[in-house]
């Protein structure tokens, strides 16, 4: 079985959708997470993970607009209870856009040894909104309730200046961070490897390396039986064209061709930003 939160562009305004599949290829909505967003109301980039027995779902913006992201909770993936609003803590900031908690190789969230709590990779600018640059931080919530966070701070190593839609994932004793290169006329899925959580970061694969093209965002990857790999991506144009995946069964050397997933909203290229977990217990 297969979960994952999306957002719905089809929905005004844009909200998270919570949704399950067999197959990872069609999916069904179990829930829409009502939202109190503000300035704008748009609701988008959720990010999913279970960690002590609850669910937890972060999402863009906030009731008080750009700079905050809201962080939200549920037992069983259909009602959700606001958490917090996370302030950065960086001056300046102007946007945030909240990005991936580190994952093992498994796909189960990974957590800190000196604290026992997860970490969550994020973008934000102190430049243009929805232009940037954007610049990856990284920050951690202070207590297990996850009321309160750290400051966000940035994440060290080879990055364009322009970065969003950080996926951290763990395979052997490397960590991969999967990001799109957000400056206009790139705009690739592009890799930095470290032998550490915390850096420094390196180049380990750039420009249209995969062959998927441009115009690419939200990667998210999920390891399956057999030691196939597929990875989400977002593709767009003008607008948005869906989420679509690909596999991998040589190590992330070579991906198949994408294909777009299919889904029970009003038209397939509504679906958005796929956050997907892989759950063979379910």
């Amino acid at each position: 079985m297969f979960v994952g939160a999306f957002h719905d562009r089809g929905h005004a305004p844009a909200a998270p959708v919570i949704m399950e599949s067999e197959d990872g290829l069609r999916w069904r909505t179990i829930a829409r997470v009502p939202t109190d967003n503000r300035g704008p109301a748009y609701a988008g980039d959720p990010t999913l993970m279970r960690w002590r027995d609850q669910w937890w779902l972060t999402h863009q913006y906030s009731s008080v607009g750009r700079t905050r992201f809201t962080l939200r909770s549920s037992p069983d993936l259909r009602s959700w209870s606001k958490v917090t609003e996370v302030d950065p803590q960086v001056p300046g900031t102007v946007e945030v856009y909240p990005g991936t908690w580190a994952r093992n190789e498994d796909g189960s969230v990974h957590t800190d040894p000196r604290d026992g709590r997860p970490r969550l990779f994020l973008s934000l600018t102190t430049g243009d909104i929805g232009l940037g640059p954007f610049v990856l931080h990284e920050l951690r919530p202070l207590e297990d309730e996850m009321t309160a966070w750290s400051a966000a701070i940035p994440v060290p190593g080879g990055f364009p200046a322009n970065v969003i839609d950080p996926w951290v994932q763990r395979r052997g004793n490397t960590w991969f961070c999967w990001y799109k290169a957000n400056d206009w006329g790139q705009e690739v899925i592009e890799v930095a490897a470290s032998d550490r959580l915390a850096g420094p970061w390196h180049s380990y694969r750039s420009g249209d390396w995969a062959g998927w093209g441009r115009r690419c965002e939200a990667p998210c990857l999920v390891r399956l039986p057999g030691d196939r790999w597929r990875i989400y991506l977002q593709r767009y144009r003008r607008h948005t064209a869906g989420v679509w995946c690909s596999e991998s069964t040589d190590g992330w050397e070579t991906w198949s061709r994408l294909v777009p997933l299919v889904a029970d909203l009003d038209r397939d290229d509504h679906l958005s930003h796929g956050d997907v977990l892989y759950l063979p217990e379910r």
